[in-house]
């Protein structure tokens, strides 16, 4: 059965309550985005066949997650050259408007949302052909857009639907930016299941206002 290209979801479709030491009944979004993965590794669309990670946990405080993937550092899409966070679009070199069909999972829209139903306004899901992780892919916010690698407030709302459509604890969802090993000035977010508990995920905070709060306990700043 061919499975759906579009992922069409209702604010009723958010799992809000995750329990941190097992796996929930996988959501229509966990299965399309497994579904769709596996397929496309089965069909040979990535650089190399991810393998049984080495994993540890590193003594400390922080007991960060360290894997080896030879692969990723030797078969991952050469970085462009970056001279500022903020830089242009370049629709001249690689971006995701150049990839292959197979490489583009499916498109993601909110039914309760009043979007602009052209092209330029649709987020898809593509795979990542140099996986670091089971189910490794990208977002890309409104993919013909041709936004740059820089945060905006719809992306934010966007990857935080995202993680809310999914009921595993080990689903993440990330953003590096230019300068920050981000390999593509073409605007997007990592994703990925990791089977590791991570200390930002218990990590004190302090209440600023509302539901904002600040992260005090770790070594990178953030809300």
């Amino acid at each position: 059965m061919k499975l759906p290209n579009r992922f069409v979801y209702k604010d009723a479709d958010f799992v809000y309550d995750v329990a941190p030491g097992g796996e929930g009944r996988p959501t229509r979004f966990d299965q399309l985005l497994q579904s769709k993965w596996d397929e496309a590794m089965t069909s040979g669309h990535f650089w190399y066949k991810l393998d049984k990670l080495d994993t540890r946990m590193l003594a400390g405080k922080y007991g960060f997650v360290a894997q080896l993937n030879t692969k990723r550092a030797n078969e991952r899409r050469k970085p462009q050259h970056v001279t500022s966070v903020c830089m242009p679009f370049d629709g001249s070199i690689f971006n995701f408007t150049k990839l292959k069909e197979e490489e583009m999972l499916f498109s993601l829209k909110n039914a309760n949302k009043v979007d602009n139903s052209e092209k330029e306004a649709e987020h898809w899901v593509v795979i990542n052909v140099s996986p670091v992780e089971y189910c490794n892919s990208l977002l890309v916010p409104r993919l013909y857009s041709c936004l740059p690698q820089v945060l905006t407030p719809e992306s934010v709302h966007l990857a935080i639907d995202t993680v809310l459509l999914s009921s595993s604890p080990n689903f993440r969802l990330g953003f590096n930016s230019l300068g920050g090993h981000a390999s593509v000035n073409h605007h997007h977010f990592h994703l990925y299941y990791l089977q590791h508990r991570l200390y930002i995920e218990t990590a004190r905070v302090n209440h600023l206002w509302s539901e904002c709060y600040e992260i005090v306990d770790y070594p990178a700043k953030g809300f």
